[in-house]
């Protein structure tokens, strides 16, 4: 039986949360008010979702912070995150710095994301790559991705192609779109892999189909140049467009070269016909 005092409550997991009863709240009150860090990190919860208590966010963020201040990596993790996504990297680096020091693999991925961005602290690529490899265990596809990147582009560490195959080769397997597009254009190129057009313009495919926005835009590059394809400007002009509508490329040298080459291709085609 899941105990409230002893084990968090997994609000990512896709089993619906059970229905707790009225002696299990009042025992999970008794054990927070006892400085229980696991049960004010659960009652915390509880409190946020409404769920078998009265939705109170106020209350929520109270034994969240009790919990984080005894100690408990889950409720710094959540403050540090939060904090992080309200671009208070202060707090964000206070909490998930000691987080991070309990070894909570989430934490180090998200303090990584800092030290590679230079949030609050001084940009060091090879602390946050450090902090990268060492949440791996987790074998989250975002983070395999960006190592793979990291390896590729030699960001925190020594260039290298092989590893960086090796890396989003694994993200993939997992499914994500955004080493499908990176993997792509190394099987495109040759670089690191064997050159092979055919596998790197199916994973580009792949990835702009889940709206990757580089998979997007390098899959209108592909059909502007007619590499693997038929050269084809309309179809283009219309994935180069749907990267634009979801994060804006407009400005940016490479994309508007290619829209420049792309629209007066379109425009002299509908002048012959």
């Amino acid at each position: 039986m899941f105990n409230l005092h002893k084990h968090h409550i997994d609000i990512l997991s896709i089993m619906p949360l059970p229905q707790y009863s009225k002696s299990e709240i009042q025992s999970l009150i008794k054990e927070a008010e006892n400085d229980n860090p696991i049960a004010q990190y659960n009652l915390s919860t509880l409190y946020y979702l409404g769920h078998c208590v009265k939705e109170d966010h106020g209350m929520s963020y109270k034994w969240l912070e009790n919990s984080a201040k005894l100690g408990d990596s889950e409720a710094q993790f959540t403050l540090g995150d939060n904090a992080n996504s309200d671009q208070d990297y202060k707090q964000a680096f206070y909490w998930l710095s000691k987080a991070a020091d309990q070894e909570h693999t989430d934490s180090m991925s998200r303090l990584g994301d800092m030290y590679f961005n230079g949030n609050y602290v001084d940009k060091d690529q090879k602390k946050g790559f450090y902090l990268f490899t060492k949440s791996m265990h987790r074998y989250c596809s975002h983070e395999q991705d960006y190592l793979g990147y990291c390896y590729q582009n030699g960001i925190g560490t020594d260039q290298n192609d092989k590893e960086a195959v090796r890396w989003y080769q694994r993200s993939i397997d997992q499914n994500n779109a955004s080493a499908k597009n990176h993997l792509g254009i190394m099987y495109i190129l040759g670089t690191g892999i064997a050159k092979d057009q055919e596998k790197g313009f199916k994973l580009i495919s792949e990835s702009a189909e889940q709206y990757d926005l580089e998979g997007l835009c390098n899959l209108g590059l592909l059909y502007a140049k007619g590499i693997y394809v038929e050269q084809d400007y309309q179809k283009a002009k219309e994935y180069l467009e749907n990267a634009d509508a979801y994060s804006d490329y407009s400005g940016l040298e490479r994309y508007d070269k290619v829209m420049e080459k792309v629209n007066s291709a379109l425009k002299n085609q509908r002048g012959k016909s």
